[in-house]
This record gives C-alpha cells, structure tokens and sequence, in this order.
C-alpha cells in the first residue's frame, strides 16, 4: 500500500471514527441513547490494527490481533441488544468512511489497495459475527431449556388453573391478545344458555343489553389499544330472556419481557346491589323531594298567614272605625248613612277577599283572579281615600286629591284596584313625616289610565329600590326599625296592577327625598280567568220588597244568631221562614208540613249539610223529596260548590252573603224570578 494512503488513515484515524458516529446518530445503525464511547466501542484499535497490517506488518499477527479485536466488539453488540445484521452494516459504514476520508485528501487507491482494506474489513466481520453468532446460540439454548421446564410447569399448574376457572361462581372468560374471545367457563354457558361456536370471537355481543353494547366495545378496544384494565358494569341477558346487571373486570397477562400474552376477564352478579342502590337513590331522592316540598309548603304557610293578616286588616280598619264613629249619639242622618254604606262596602271587601284567600295558591302562587267590568274612575281611588284619611290625619299628613273631573271608567275590578290605590296611599302615609304630604293624581290617555301617588317622605335608596315590589322586602329590616309591616303591600299592588295587563314603576330621588309610583292600566282590560269562577260576581239588583211573598222557608242552621238573621231578612222580603237547628230537626219538620224551599248549612254536628239533602232526596214523597234546596256555608271553595250541586242542592252560596243575593236566589228557586246574573250557583 502506499505511503500516502497509509499516512492519510494514521492522521485521520480520529476523523473516521467521527464519521462513523456521525453516521450511526443519521439512523444507519440503532443508537438511541448511547453514548459515544458504547457506539465506538473496539473499532479505533481495529483500525489501529488495520492500518499496522496495510502499512507492511505481519498478516499472521494481524490475524490474530484483529479477530482478538472484532470478537470483542461482536460480543459487545450482542450484549446491547444489536441485530446481526446491524452488527455487519457498521464494519461496511466503517470501509466507507475510510474511502470517503481519501477520497476527501484526494487520494487515489488502486484497486489492490481497495482488496486490502477490504480484506481487513471482511476478517472484522467474520470474526465479530462469529462471537455474536456463538453468544446468540447460547441463549436460545437456555431459553428453549427454559421454555422446556415452563411448559412442563404450566401443563401442570394450567390444569389447575382450569378446574379453578371453571367451577367460578362467576363468568369468566379469557381472550387472545388482539381481544378474541376463546374461552368461557362453564357458568358463562349456565347463564347463557348459548354455545362456544355462538359467541367465541366477538359473538358474545348477542347477549348484551343493546343500549350499552356501542360503549361495552368501545371501552374494550380502548383497552386492548391502552392495555389498561377494563371494567364497566351492564347488563347480560340470561337463558330466561331476562336481563341481569354484572360488573366485569379484565386484565392483561404479559410474559417475563412485558409482552400481552392473554386476557383474563370475569363478570360478576351485582343485578341485587344495583337494584338496592336504584331503590335507595329513589328513597332518597323522594325524601328529598318531600324535605323541599315540605319547606316549601312551610313558606308558604308562613307568607299565607302573613298575607292574610295584611289583607284582612285593609276593610277592618274602615269598619271598625265607622262603627266606633257611630255609637257616638251626636251622629247626623247623613254620617250615619255614609257610615253604613263604608262598613258594608268593606263588608263586601273582605268577603271578596276570604273567597281569594281560600284558594291556597291565591295571592303568594299567582292565582287570584280579577272579575272586570265597568267601573267609575273616581269612585275607586275616592273609597280608597277614604279609608285611608283618617289615619293620615291622626298622623297629621295631609293628603291630597288632584283628580280631574272627567277621569271617566275603565273595564276592571273595583275591588282590587281599590286595594291598589289603598296600599299605595296608605305606604306613603306610612313613611311620610308629620306636616308631610302625599299627592295622588290621575290622567286619562288614549290607551291607559295612569295613576300617579307621590310623597315628601323617607324615599328609596338607590340600591334598595329594584328590589321595592318584591316580598318580605324592606329597606329598613333590622330588629330596631323605625316602620313596621312585612313587606307585602307594594307586592300585591304589583300583583293585582299585573292581573289588569298594567305595570308599576317607583322612582325616588334617594333617602329623605319622597317617592313617586305610578300605575299604568289600559282602559279595555278584560278579567283573567281561573280554572273555574267561584261566581262571587257583582251583586244583583236589588229584588222586589214582597218578591217572597207567600213563600214558606225552611231555614237549618246550627248557630243562632245565624238563624236569627235569616229569618229576619226572609220575613221582611215577605216570606214564611221556619228554622230548625239540626239536619234531625229539618226532616221532621219536612215530614210535618209543606215548603217551598230548603235553606241550610253545611257544616253542623252530627250531620252535616250533606247528610240532610241525601236524606231528603230519599224521601217516598215526591213533594218533598224535590223540594229545592239551597247551601249557605263558609266552606267556599270550587271543590265545596262541586260537592253540595253533586250532593242534592241546586245552588251554593258562600258566607258571608249579600241579603239581596240570598233572596234572589230563593226567588229563582221558587221561580218567582227569572235566572239573574249569577251571584250564586
């Protein structure tokens, strides 16, 4: 070999093992986290030998020096794992990065030269293959020795395993690595009813509930793809056809090198536990449910009983104070017929407003029904004035009317809008000052009425005053509050306003500098009905003074006074009226003489109402059994009216009752008059 070769390969020895590496890290060769003294390994001192033998050495000592050398590295490579083939490619990128070095140094190799590297090159090989060669061939041999003894092992242990699966309480089954399916225990078949041929592979799908089946396979090829365990519980039909829940769990079994040989699953019965948890979680949803239920029912007893003390005072206060006015024996004809007409105008009132209160729903849920028709503008918010005047000026507030003339009528309840007018004023009575002053106005449009009260007193903040309308509500809350009150009013002003197809607004300045509500009602606005009307209508006209004339009445009723008054408003519409305290004492008194028409209550000891018109209409006599009959109660719900018509009465009347009601509804029983409006049913 020439000088010049010989000398490039001795000063480049190191450049071409640099190239080597560098060739290995581009992929050649696997190389993934070794570091540089494991890639280089034995290969300078190869090359050392090498380049010894090319430059005139000894072949014999060459031979043995370099087959000493690449056993070494062959050895090396097999303990890291190297392929063989891999071990071959690195002696060829080592002959080429010989060559490229020269070729770079432009130095020319005549092919005798290029036989001899490649001479060295093959011995490398040769021997390096050898070793790795020998070492591979020794671990097959005791691998196989291994596997020899494993099998012997496992044909043994395996039977046990088997009998053990087998007779499981459970399903169990085992599957290939890829998931088939090829072994089930004999209670998979028991529970089943199917066979091997039926469900090996994925043929088990055929006895899941359909529903979870797209998740059952789902999970399943995510495990198989994840390796991670599986488990889910579903349901698997049984040879009955029924249904049952199972819990199934499966597990990968991997040999010594981490490698999934098999999949062992089992499915256990848990349809008892599952249904145990189904009825404790519906108990205990149930218990719940009744726990809210029952606090909410609890609230609404609470907020009831306030709204009923808060609606019941509104009439009382007129009444009991004309009433006391009224005793005074100094009263002229003209105070005692203007005291007279309040009292029984209130009267009315809170009639009016025990029907809505019966209904449970009634103001707090969203139920009270407004009953419209024609009313007089300036009547209403007069009424309300009135009742609200004198405590005003027992306040020393002055209040004010700024009522125009020709305000006219709308289309609503007088009744509730009188409430509405009343709560208003009497709010801002409530929070004005002494020597204060509250304003109300109003002003007709094309479309509305519009209904304005103001006052010089306390005012709203400006935080407080989205929440005004709202229930239990107030600025000033604390145990040391200067005004008193729940908190209701301006909710039910809000509410009734609503009903009519109207709204309320307050505004205010801020504290200490009034405030200002202002209703707005459209003028056509026709009643919001309930499910059905109670028909507490308007009150009739007035009947003929003598349009009983002649009639004989038999009035039962359990309370004296109540009999009493009865009698006297029977008699002075000329009618025969005879009483009898019990339903005992009404049918022997029935059996005894003629009537035109039953009067009676419902609610009496012993029997009641409802007992007495059974027994009547059982009577053999004709004449008597189908005498009409008329129920006059305090129970005045939907549900009691539907009660007394189905019990044997042809109409109901709820207490208290308008007299001139009361009589035109006996007339029309007796038909002495036609059909009236319906004030009673």
């Amino acid at each position: 070999m020439s000088t010049a070769l010989v000398d490039l390969f001795t000063k480049r020895q190191k450049s071409i093992i640099d190239r080597f590496v560098l060739a290995l890290k581009k992929g050649d060769i696997p190389s993934d986290n070794m570091p540089r003294s494991v890639l280089v390994n034995s290969l300078p001192l190869f090359l050392e030998e090498s380049i010894d033998f090319l430059d005139g050495g000894s072949p014999s000592q060459h031979s043995e020096e370099s087959s000493s050398t690449a056993r070494h590295h062959g050895e090396q490579r097999w303990e890291r794992g190297f392929e063989l083939s891999a071990l071959v490619r690195e002696y060829g990128i080592l002959r080429r990065c010989m060559l490229e070095e020269a070729e770079e140094a432009l130095v020319v190799i005549s092919t005798k030269e290029f036989e001899q590297i490649a001479n060295c090159i093959n011995l490398g090989i040769g021997e390096a293959a050898e070793a790795f060669t020998r070492l591979e061939a020794k671990r097959q041999a005791e691998l196989s020795q291994r596997a020899k003894e494993s099998v012997e092992r496992a044909e043994t242990s395996d039977q046990a395993l088997h009998d053990f699966v087998e007779n499981l309480a459970d399903l169990a089954w085992s599957a290939r690595p890829d998931g088939y399916i090829d072994y089930f225990n004999r209670r998979w078949y028991e529970y089943t009813g199917t066979t091997f041929d039926e469900v090996k592979g994925w043929g088990w799908e055929k006895v899941h509930e359909g529903t979870l089946l797209p998740e059952v396979v789902a999970r399943w090829n995510l495990s198989l793809t994840t390796l991670e365990p599986f488990e889910m519980e579903y349901r698997l039909r049984s040879v009955s056809g029924q249904f049952r829940w199972f819990l199934t769990r499966a597990h990968a079994l991997r040999d010594r090198y981490g490698k999934v040989t098999r999949w062992f699953g089992t499915s256990t019965d848990i349809d008892e536990r599952r249904q145990g948890e189904a009825e404790r979680a519906q108990l205990f949803a149930r218990e719940q449910q009744a726990r809210r239920e029952a606090e909410r029912l609890n609230r609404l007893k609470d907020e009831f009983l306030a709204t009923v003390s808060h609606e019941l005072r509104t009439p009382l206060q007129a009444m009991m104070g004309w009433a006391h006015i009224l005793t005074n024996e100094n009263v002229d004809r003209d105070h005692l017929r203007r005291g007279l007409e309040t009292i029984e105008r209130n009267a009315k009132a809170q009639s009016q407003l025990i029907d809505d209160i019966l209904d449970v729903s009634g103001i707090i849920a969203g139920k009270v029904r407004i009953r419209a028709d024609a009313l007089d503008v300036a009547n209403v918010i007069e009424a309300a004035l009135e009742t609200v005047r004198p405590g005003a000026l027992a306040k020393g507030v002055e209040v004010v009317s700024n009522l125009p003339v020709d305000i006219g009528s709308i289309f609503g309840d007088a009744d509730r809008l009188q409430q509405v007018v009343w709560n208003l004023l009497s709010n801002a009575v409530k929070f004005t000052p002494r020597a204060g002053r509250v304003t109300i106005g109003a002003h007709r449009g094309d479309s509305q009425l519009t209904i304005t009260v103001s006052d010089t007193g306390k005012g709203i903040s400006e935080e407080f005053l989205p929440s005004v309308f709202e229930r239990f509500r107030q600025a000033d809350s604390g145990s040391n509050r200067k005004f008193g009150g729940l908190g209701l009013g301006l909710a039910i002003v809000r509410h009734l306003v609503e009903l009519h197809g109207g709204t309320v607004d307050a505004s205010s300045a801020g504290e200490g500098k009034g405030s200002t509500f202002v209703v707005q009602l459209p003028i056509g606005v026709t009643g919001i009905p309930g499910e059905e009307s109670e028909s507490h209508g308007p009150p009739s006209e007035r009947a003929p003074r003598r349009v009983l004339d002649g009639l004989r009445v038999l009035v039962v009723d359990d309370e004296v006074d109540a009999r009493e008054l009865l009698l006297l408003i029977l008699e002075q519409y000329g009618a025969e009226a005879v009483q009898a305290s019990s339903a005992h004492d009404a049918l022997a008194q029935l059996q005894q003489g003629t009537f035109d028409v039953l009067v009676s209550d419902i609610g009496m000891p012993e029997e009641d109402g409802y007992v007495l018109i059974r027994q009547v209409r059982a009577l053999e006599d004709v004449m008597r059994s189908g005498i009409p009959a008329l129920a006059l109660t305090a129970y005045a719900r939907i549900e009691d009216r539907r009660r007394a018509l189905g019990a044997g009465f042809q109409m109901h009347i709820a207490k208290p009752m308008d007299p001139d009601n009361l009589v035109a509804a006996i007339a029309q029983l007796a038909e002495r008059l036609p059909a009236l409006s319906p004030s009673a049913t």
